[in-house]
């Protein structure tokens, strides 16, 4: 991310642009002050990159004053296109690594008891966990702001530098993890492993259409998403398994590759005060599946399953430190043309009197050429693929998403009948 984000268009992929829906009678000085309060206990939030010999090193300032100024934007119609507006222009001002801040907020008042809270961040200061963590502490600071007392303590312990210097330590590339990780991932690519072909990628690139045109949401009803998460538990799986097995099946059958290598993320978050930290832990990994249209779906799945797991036990090694290494052996990766995810849950925060809802996100740019993203959102699950809509044909894109949802509820009627008749 350091390295990509050296220049105002690099940037501009992991600029991370949200709005956050906030329900009730809102005191906005308890607001300021609690986000504040959260803001001065975490590390990595005053946090500035800079470069010394060819290097970047983090160093930890002075926690940035939050401002937050309040705009009022007109709630007697639809405010969606107005906030969005208002946060992509933003969203569009470049966020400079050695002098930060790197993280701004604003607050729409759409109506007395609705706001939205507009966050711009750095991707690199943090990642989905970590926003759960800070808007808990958030919650905590604001609830007992408005009972006239003190913040409960938060972000107290190692902090996310004391990570960053442990895992330096383990993953020395002398010592035997990273050797025996690094040779784990030479034996999982092999020869010649292909990038995946993606059915929906226009033939050449189409420079008239319009790169943020690339943005799908749909939503499933919660009856398939407990019927999914049943099947995940029957076959002894998880949520985020069962939906990228059947993602990569209905790859395999439209493309008729053999092999498939699809990318996602780990949380390399160790046991223990790690969960709690605010930080960047996520890594990319990338998994080559052997596909096999005889295999039935519960086969398939299980096989999805060990693939996963094996990866996710080595996936410490950062993705381009690796993608370094095998290139230097001349065994290089695929390319890792397609992204899977699945975010965990928002948590229910409800203090004093408001709610705050889940976090939306406004696509600025791509890193990936393609993302398919799950929310587990409390009421109704929340999908989205993402993609450069120059590179890869949004109709397509539509048909390919309605033949996954169609394969996946095959499957769940009939887990045990062959791939290739789940078309």
């Amino acid at each position: 991310m350091w390295r990509s984000s050296r220049t105002p268009d690099g940037s501009v992929g992991y600029t991370m642009a949200s709005q956050m829906r906030i329900r009730g009678p809102l005191d906005v000085d308890a607001l300021r002050a609690a986000i504040q309060h959260a803001v001065n206990v975490q590390d990595l939030l005053c946090a500035t990159f800079v470069e010394r010999e060819g290097q970047p090193f983090q160093l930890i300032g002075s926690p940035p004053e939050i401002e937050m100024p309040v705009m009022e934007v007109d709630g007697s119609r639809d405010p969606d296109p107005e906030v969005k507006r208002i946060l992509r222009r933003h969203a569009l001002e470049p966020l400079d690594l050695e002098r930060g801040p790197l993280l701004r907020l604003w607050l729409a008042r759409v109506g007395a008891d609705d706001h939205r809270l507009l966050r711009i961040n750095h991707h690199i200061v943090t990642d989905w966990v970590s926003w759960r963590v800070f808007f808990t502490d958030v919650a905590r600071a604001y609830e007992a702001g408005r009972r006239g007392e003190s913040p409960p303590e938060a972000g107290v312990g190692p902090q996310y530098p004391d990570f960053a210097a442990w895992e330096r330590e383990r993953l020395r590339p002398d010592g035997p993890i990273y050797s025996d990780q690094l040779e784990w991932w030479r034996r999982a690519f092999g020869p010649g492993c292909p990038t995946v072909s993606l059915p929906f990628s226009r033939p050449a690139p189409a420079p008239d259409a319009a790169a943020a045109d690339g943005l799908i949401h749909w939503e499933i009803e919660p009856e398939e998403t407990a019927a999914l998460d049943e099947l995940a538990a029957r076959a002894g799986t998880t949520a985020f398994v069962i939906r990228l097995a059947a993602f990569a099946a209905q790859l395999g059958l439209s493309t008729g590759q053999e092999q498939i290598a699809l990318g996602t993320y780990t949380m390399n978050r160790p046991p223990g005060e790690a969960q709690s930290m605010f930080g960047f832990f996520s890594n990319p990994i990338m998994l080559v599946l052997r596909f096999d249209p005889k295999l039935s779906f519960r086969r398939w799945l299980a096989r999805v399953r060990e693939v996963v797991t094996e990866a996710k036990a080595h996936g410490e090694i950062p993705y381009d430190r690796l993608s370094e290494e095998l290139h230097r052996d001349g065994t290089p990766p695929p390319e890792m043309s397609a992204m899977f995810h699945r975010r965990s849950r928002w948590p229910l925060l409800e203090p004093a009197g408001i709610e705050l809802e889940e976090p939306r996100y406004l696509r600025l740019g791509m890193p990936w050429g393609f993302s398919f993203g799950i929310d587990a959102n409390r009421d109704m699950e929340r999908w989205g693929a993402r993609f450069d809509a120059r590179i890869h044909d949004p109709e397509a894109v539509r048909d390919f998403v309605d033949g996954y949802l169609a394969l996946l509820r095959r499957a769940l009627a009939k887990p045990r009948r062959r791939l290739r008749r789940l078309v």
